[in-house]
């Protein structure tokens, strides 16, 4: 090998350019990447001299081609070309590099009136030809263009595997593979159609195997032939074998690093691995560089949903879709994002040509069955059920589905008996994991820990079942048990960020903070990158206002170590409102738009940054933008027309709610923004009008009854607004409902039958929070301490990290001058360092101990965060006269006189007013 790098290194001086491109050739050849690179920087030295060396061009585009860089090597063919190389030696290669760099469609046109004088040439050129046309769909001209080939050259290999790629278009797979197999016959070693009879094999439900093996064999035979490799990642993937997949995509990134295949696999693997905010920066970065490739959509997609943004995978399915109008995986992924973002009627409508096909796959069925149950339409559903039923009869997770779907309209006790029998007989958990949920969804926390132990059976090694378990056990306020079930997951998974959290959230509970901050900054430090680390450690250090400075930097270094993840950059937005310093808000939102321009979320954060600094027109700007990039999306236009509501642009708010209605029709959040609209209008015939359409168009939602109670509510039709609301409560109510329904009860004189209600209602759902904290709030307003005292403790028994709950039992203790008011004030605290309602309370706890100088600091930090609220500042007031400072409390009052008798509490402005002397003019 030294030999050979020594022979090209003395280049021109003997032997001239024949020779020395000879050895060139066998340096490129040449296995030592040492002499390959020696052989490189001679061919680049020799074309710097004489550019118009055609045979070197062409022996550079060939290397380059080889190496895995098309769209070079096609600028190099055309060069060699314009240099005086033979058509028959540049064409067939240029058009392959042309095919490569998505240039297939401009082929025809340029290339499919060439005739070259050699027939092995000119087979090899049609046989590409074929290929871009039938990437295009065009099978017809394919066939055309592969007779032509083997009309030239019947026996050229290229020409007979475009044959097979042909006869598998026809769906005569079979046949495609025996012509595959005689071409392996004849050669062995043939790469390209060892990957074509992987691809054919994987289009097989059982081919799996054998297309691995296949891709296997291509990759030995060529090291550098791109799409095998990637094909064989696809499938160590589909196999679970990630530790395989890592090796090939090393290897596919040393050879391929520029290609969007390469880029395309890392953000698969990394999705594979849960790795979903590393897959969403490298789709991203791919998107960027090709917006319109419907394969990257589609996986960037379904990457969004794994991160809970089913806006933004809307977006991107609906662009696919728009692009490729006849994709039906495209049609199936637009359908379950709009599911996910509850747009019901628009997921039936995207899903219906797919389900009206008599071959409609099970997954597709079930699907649509779910959207016609939340639409409220039982009996559709319940066809749609049957008729996957028939496809998959012995499909666990099928039956799972369908045992879950009935659960609520059959017997709990056959459901829960179903999932238990396919728990049983089957060695995956998808049946235990709906046995878990549907036992918590009957707050049977007890059976679903034992069905947990049945999953820890069949996965000793799965840490999310301990997560689960340690969950539900903190749900319990079981924090012993809770921690190990948390330690247990660890110990599976040191390195497991979940576990991490749980413990340090199980830390603060236990009013260890200490140990919470320092658990996760010990992960931190091994995981340096990590975001989700960062922005707990940061939302740790939110509690002690002396962090701040450390906190800012800590979210900046979130935002610089990923970008594009959208969870950093609106934790970064958070602390500078929260800071009250708007202008830099806007800054980093505006920041996180030029980073994620698509992202609907950072759009939408941007706007409300603009809101807060008084910027009306030009968040209605941001809120077009968002339309513009998603105009089937609701975001938009709800944005739009809650601006123009506020300023009472109410005929512009009108058009623009229609305008969103026309894109997305049905869109129930529209639907509500055009009642809230007739509201303000004063237009009750039309709110009516809405309300009872969404009534008819979904009689199984509950939003049409909802809009009906608030109608009558607002009119103060207490008993109409009561039946409405009753009426939705029979259908899945939100637990807000409840306590709307209490609430027009009470107004219109029935007292004892919402007590009653109420009753009943905690009976059989107790740990509603939100009923028992608002009775607790009832009975706080009604001058019932003890009873609210009752609820508020129930409340933090069952979550003792509710802050209303923790804020209001202080109050109560106060009221009743009973200890542990400052306990409970300091904990609301911790969790609401900034709230000033929170810090008033623990004032007036610190106060009542006899701490007035702590009191008065917590108290002007309440004003501070508030200055407009004039019964915090009264309170300052108080506190500071009973702490001997005069003088500043005197500075309080001026802003409080000028209330006059419209202040609530004039008659205490007045106690002090008189305590220090002044008057109240």
């Amino acid at each position: 090998m030294l030999l050979v790098a020594a022979a090209i290194a003395v280049g021109c001086s003997g032997g001239g350019e024949a020779e020395t491109l000879r050895r060139i050739r066998a340096g490129l050849q040449s296995a030592d990447q040492k002499a390959s690179a020696e052989a490189v920087v001679q061919l680049k030295s020799l074309l710097q001299k004489h550019p118009a060396q055609a045979e070197a061009r062409l022996i550079l585009a060939d290397h380059l081609f080889a190496n895995a860089d098309p769209a070079s090597a096609k600028a190099e063919y055309q060069r060699a070309l314009e240099g005086g190389a033979a058509a028959e030696l540049v064409l067939p290669k240029l058009a392959r590099a042309m095919l490569l760099t998505g240039q297939g469609a401009m082929l025809q046109g340029q290339f499919g009136n060439e005739k070259l004088k050699d027939n092995q040439a000119q087979a090899a050129l049609k046989s590409v030809l074929a290929h871009a046309l039938l990437k295009q769909g065009n099978a017809q001209d394919a066939k055309a263009a592969v007779d032509e080939a083997l009309t030239a050259a019947p026996e050229h290999p290229a020409a007979l595997l475009m044959q097979a790629r042909l006869t598998a278009v026809q769906g005569d797979v079979p046949q495609a593979v025996a012509l595959v197999d005689a071409l392996i016959a004849k050669n062995p070693r043939d790469a390209d159609a060892l990957a074509l009879r992987g691809e054919l094999f994987m289009q097989q439900p059982d081919g799996k195997d054998e297309a691995l093996r296949s891709f296997q064999r291509a990759v030995e035979a060529d090291p550098k032939l791109v799409y095998a490799l990637a094909n064989l990642i696809t499938l160590q993937i589909a196999k679970g074998d990630l530790e395989g997949a890592k090796k090939s995509q090393l290897r596919l990134r040393q050879i391929a690093s520029n290609l969007l295949v390469t880029g395309q696999q890392e953000a698969t693997l990394a999705y594979a691995l849960g790795d979903h905010a590393r897959a969403r920066e490298v789709f991203q970065s791919l998107l960027r560089v090709a917006p319109d490739n419907v394969g990257l959509l589609l996986l960037a997609g379904q990457n969004e949903l794994r991160l809970s943004s089913a806006v933004q995978a809307e977006a991107m399915f609906s662009k696919a879709l728009a692009l490729q109008p006849r994709n039906d995986t495209a049609r199936r992924l637009l359908a379950h994002a709009q599911l996910a973002l509850g747009q019901v009627q628009k997921s039936l409508n995207t899903i219906a040509p797919l389900v009206d096909k008599p071959d409609a796959a099970a997954d597709l069925l079930t699907l649509a069955a779910e959207a016609h149950l939340l639409d409220g339409n039982v009996k559709a559903a319940d066809a749609l059920y049957a008729r996957a039923a028939k496809l998959k009869p012995t499909d666990p997770q099928l039956r799972t589905t369908l045992a879950t779907a009935a659960l609520g309209r059959e017997s709990d006790e056959w459901v829960f008996n179903e999932l238990q029998s396919i728990s049983a007989r089957d060695s995956g958990i998808s049946a235990d994991m709906a046995l878990v949920s549907a036992y918590l969804s009957r707050g049977k926390t007890d059976d679903a820990l034992k069905a947990l132990d049945g999953i820890e059976r069949k996965r000793p090694k799965d840490a999310n079942h301990h997560i689960l378990k340690g969950q539900i056990l903190a749900g319990r306020n079981d924090l012993p048990a809770a921690r190990r079930a948390f330690d247990a997951a660890l110990a599976i998974s040191p390195d497991n960020l979940k576990s991490v959290l749980a413990l340090s959230a199980l830390d603060l509970r236990e009013n260890k903070g200490a140990d919470a901050k320092a658990r996760i900054q010990t992960l931190l430090k091994q995981q340096p990158r990590s975001t989700k680390l960062m922005l707990a450690l940061a939302e740790l250090m939110a509690r002690n206002p002396a962090e701040d400075p450390e906190r800012l930097k800590l979210l900046e270094r979130a935002v610089q170590s990923d970008g594009a993840d959208t969870d950093a950059r609106s934790a970064l937005v958070a602390f500078h409102l929260g800071a009250g310093n708007t202008e830099a808000a806007v800054v980093a939102a505006q920041a996180a738009v030029a980073a994620m321009p698509q992202s609907l979320d950072m759009l939408e954060l941007l706007a409300r940054c603009q809101l807060r600094r008084g910027e009306f027109s030009q968040a209605l700007n941001t809120y077009g933008k968002i339309t513009s990039n998603s105009p089937r999306s609701s975001r938009g236009y709800l944005g739009a027309s809650d601006i123009q509501m506020r300023g009472n642009d109410l005929d512009n708010a009108r058009r623009t709610i229609e305008r969103g209605l026309q894109a997305a029709p049905g869109d129930a959040d529209l639907q509500y923004q055009s009642f809230k609209l007739a509201l303000l209008k004063k237009q009750p015939d039309e709110a009516r009008k809405i309300a009872l359409q969404l009534q008819k168009d979904r009689p199984g939602n509950v939003l049409g009854w909802v809009l009906e109670g608030e109608l009558e509510a607002a009119q103060q039709h207490w008993g109409p607004a009561a039946t409405a609301y009753r009426k939705a409560l029979d259908k899945s109510p939100p637990p807000s409902l409840v306590t709307k329904y209490l609430h027009v009860l009470k107004l219109g004189g029935r007292a004892a039958e919402a007590s009653a209600f109420a009753a009943a209602r905690l009976k059989s759902n107790p740990n509603d929070l939100v009923l028992m904290f608002y009775l607790g709030d009832l009975a706080q307003q009604g001058g019932d301490l003890k009873q609210a005292r009752q609820y508020y403790e129930e409340v933090l028994r069952r979550n003792s990290e509710h802050l209303l709950a923790l804020n209001n039992l202080a109050t109560v203790h106060l009221a009743q001058k009973q200890p542990g008011a400052l306990a409970l004030a300091r904990r609301a605290a911790l969790l609401a360092p900034r709230e000033p309602a929170v810090l008033d309370t623990l004032a007036q706890a610190q106060a009542a101990e006899g701490s007035l100088a702590d009191a008065v600091a917590t108290q002007r930090q309440a004003v501070t965060l508030a200055p407009d609220n004039p019964d915090l500042r009264l309170s300052l007031a108080g506190l500071l006269l009973r702490n001997g400072d005069k003088a500043e409390a005197r500075q309080q009052l001026p802003r409080l006189a000028k209330l006059g008798a419209g202040f609530a509490r004039q008659g205490e402005l007045n106690e002090v007013l008189k305590e220090l002397g002044a008057s109240s003019r």
